[in-house]
């Protein structure tokens, strides 16, 4: 990988994860390593962080950690708020129901691949690069929130060297054509 140790200090940075709500799901989230992109264009980088959610049951509590790799740049255009994940066959089917998905005619694979809701549709639609909805077609299992011009991505799989990789594949192609 082409990474490099990040200047920014978690605190930092922290602060610049704080709108992202995919983030805020967890009872604790720590971030524990930045490493920031060489040749930087976009202020791409990967972070590792900790995630820890708690279970009550029945007068017993326990906990359960895991550490992931989140993909982070920034996008030319604002997109509103956007939140991409896998489609379901659950979502095929209320979408018979009720249309609440936002679907690309000119990417048809990324819009049977993945379901997309916009806080701005017309905003969204009218920003996002197709090139950028055919990198992410390239890719399995992205979970990927947009806030305005600020991108996060995981795949949720526990940390591995092949995940890093992957997500750093992603975050490289992705942040060039964003």
């Amino acid at each position: 990988m082409d990474i490099c140790s990040n200047n920014e200090t978690i605190q930092d940075f922290e602060e610049k994860l704080n709108c992202f709500e995919f983030l805020k799901d967890y009872d604790e989230l720590d971030l524990l390593n930045i490493f920031r992109f060489k040749n930087s264009v976009r202020n791409e980088h990967l972070l590792h962080i900790k995630t820890t959610t708690r279970h009550h049951y029945k007068g017993r509590s326990s906990s359960n950690s895991e550490n992931y790799i989140i993909c982070y740049f920034e996008i030319k255009e604002s997109l509103g708020h956007v939140m991409i994940r896998p489609e379901t066959f659950e979502d095929k089917i209320n979408e018979f129901f009720s249309k609440a998905e936002i679907d690309f005619d000119s990417n048809p694979k990324f819009s049977n691949k993945y379901y997309m809701l916009s806080n701005n549709e017309v905003q969204t639609e009218t920003n996002i690069s197709t090139n950028f909805l055919s990198i992410i077609e390239e890719y399995d299992n992205l979970h990927i929130e947009i806030n305005n011009n600020k991108s996060i991505t995981t795949s949720l799989i526990t940390m591995n060297i092949e995940e890093a990789e992957r997500m750093a594949d992603f975050c490289r192609k992705a942040s060039v054509v964003a």
